[in-house]
């Protein structure tokens, strides 16, 4: 599976399809969920990342782990294991047998509603900002965050295919363009080429970074595209955003108040 379909997989397919499978049973109802973006595998459904303060965290999974069976039904597939925790109801027991290292696992928590991504991003907000040394692919500056210390720096997490993504990236060039003091980087996991590929006509006016392993993603807990997060100088998240319009304006107001703000 390529780059691009396994976050298409991982960030869209998790996300929509619980969204959808809730519409199609009550319009009303809180969807369930274990709190993990997944992909394929052959051994069973592979466990991508695990978000911050869910029934997957609490109960100690990790990225890496696959996913066998949940409440002793076997899964074998991203849609299977979505369809399946979707039918068992917020607040409901159950148990999770997974492969770690090989060597068979089991867990059991308690199912929560689902959410909002917005929600789930804010919640990295006042914590210290992950580690993060990625290839630059364009640009001037470092792709180590420990480089920067002592400055804000403003990051995009994005994709070629994604619609809003590609709305948003000339507004953020024009931001990046007019406060250099304010290091931006755009992160992607796409291949080399497609990245390439994009910026073959005009020069982005920001550093773009590839993320081919989703270490990244997985750190900064990513549940949708575009993703914005605001790091100020003593290294802490002090500011998400998703998508364009006007909260990334506000964001991007922050982040010019920040830089008159001396350590």
């Amino acid at each position: 599976m390529s780059f691009t379909k396994k976050i298409k997989y991982g960030l869209i397919l998790l996300f929509f399809s619980f969204f959808i499978l809730a519409k199609a049973q009550n319009r009303k109802s809180a969807t369930p969920w274990l709190g993990i973006s997944i992909a394929a595998d052959k051994k069973g459904v592979l466990v991508n990342q695990v978000m911050p303060e869910t029934p997957a965290e609490k109960a100690g999974l990790q990225a890496g782990d696959i996913v066998l069976e949940v409440s002793g039904k076997s899964v074998s597939t991203p849609k299977g294991l979505i369809k399946l925790v979707s039918s068992l109801g917020i607040g409901n027991k159950v148990s999770v047998v997974f492969l770690r290292n090989n060597s068979k696992e089991k867990r059991n928590l308690y199912l929560e509603a689902r959410p909002s991504m917005k929600k789930m991003l804010q919640n990295t907000e006042g914590k210290a900002a992950p580690g993060l040394a990625l290839p630059v692919l364009m640009g001037q500056d470092s792709g180590s965050l420990a480089s920067h210390k002592g400055q804000v720096v403003l990051l995009n997490f994005w994709a070629t295919w994604c619609p809003a993504c590609k709305q948003a990236l000339p507004i953020l060039g024009r931001f990046a363009k007019s406060h250099p003091d304010v290091k931006v980087f755009t992160i992607s996991n796409e291949e080399e080429s497609a990245l390439r590929g994009f910026f073959k006509q005009e020069k982005p006016d920001f550093n773009v970074l590839r993320d081919p392993e989703q270490k990244a993603y997985q750190d900064y807990h990513i549940a949708a595209l575009p993703s914005y997060i605001l790091i100020d100088k003593k290294g802490v998240i002090v500011g998400t955003s998703i998508g364009a319009g006007q909260p990334l304006e506000q964001l991007f107001e922050h982040a010019e108040q920040l830089t008159k703000i001396k350590r």
